[in-house]
């Protein structure tokens, strides 16, 4: 089950990162740009130490296999991605 889920938000991972690093040579160098990237790296940074705390409490409690494990990162890295590209896109429209 994780294997499929895991191929399925491959894609958007590697749309969401394009995504990001357009950003980055494009706007991100001027100030409106930075303003954007700081509030994104809010809610991302966030993300990532609540995701990686829920998944060591998992990995503590049902003692999961290595696989399982690098899925499960995958799967907040792939989670994490498509939020920060997601609020790029409605921040820039807001500013």
């Amino acid at each position: 089950m994780l294997t499929i889920i895991t191929y399925i938000l491959f894609i958007p991972l590697i749309l969401s990162f394009l995504h990001w690093a357009t950003f980055m040579n494009t706007e991100g160098k001027d100030e409106r740009g930075q303003i954007i990237l700081g509030r994104v790296s809010q809610v991302t940074w966030g993300l990532i130490i609540f995701g990686g705390a829920i998944l060591l409490i998992i990995d503590v409690l049902i003692n999961l296999s290595k696989t399982s494990f690098q899925q499960g990162l995958l799967i907040l890295l792939s989670i994490v991605m498509i939020l920060n590209s997601t609020c790029i896109f409605r921040i820039k429209k807001t500013m």
